[in-house]
């Protein structure tokens, strides 16, 4: 289609403020190839230390349970396993955990998040959420909530989980 006589083509006559150009690719392509180059650089830099060890500490609990399931020979007392609970959740929640996992006839409580979220943090304590497992959400056999809240604080050196809670949206940041 040819343009008006006139126009510039982009269907404004000469001089008008409303007239807009297309950018050259000339102008723009160095910029770009720059902006492509540094991105995978970007995507590696990831969360910071406090943030990832606060997301390290959440996976690690969260797959304590499952440690016990590969062996639970190596576990002989209730004391023996509230102990390997303690290592990720607060002595209440690890007691809970232990009881859990003795009466239960292998149904698991917990599982290791692929993603965790890290909403809140300051120097000892942190909330961190996740989506629910379809296995475990409203049509599996716990039918929780499509997320999960967890409080973590420090126990000394590390973080443990001492609240959790399933929730039908992610917290607001």
């Amino acid at each position: 289609m040819r343009p008006r006589p006139g126009c510039t083509g982009d269907g404004e006559p000469p001089g008008s403020p409303f007239r807009i150009r297309a950018p050259s690719a000339r102008r723009f392509g160095p910029v770009l190839l720059l902006l492509l180059l540094l991105l995978p650089t970007l995507a590696w830099c990831g969360p910071n230390e406090e943030v990832r060890e606060v997301i390290e500490a959440t996976r690690f609990a969260y797959g304590l349970e499952t440690d016990y399931w590969r062996d639970p020979s190596d576990f002989r007392s209730y004391e023996q396993l509230y102990a390997h609970y303690r290592q990720g959740f607060s002595p209440e929640l690890a007691a809970a955990m232990a009881k859990h996992t003795l009466t239960s006839k292998g149904d698991p409580a917990t599982w290791v998040p692929d993603r965790v979220q890290v909403a809140e943090l300051d120097a000892d304590k942190a909330l961190v959420w996740f989506v629910t497992p379809v296995e475990f959400g409203k049509s599996g056999f716990w039918g929780l909530e499509d997320y999960m809240l967890l409080r973590l604080r420090r126990d000394g050196s590390r973080w443990v989980v001492y609240w959790g809670d399933d929730r039908s949206s992610p917290p607001v940041r």
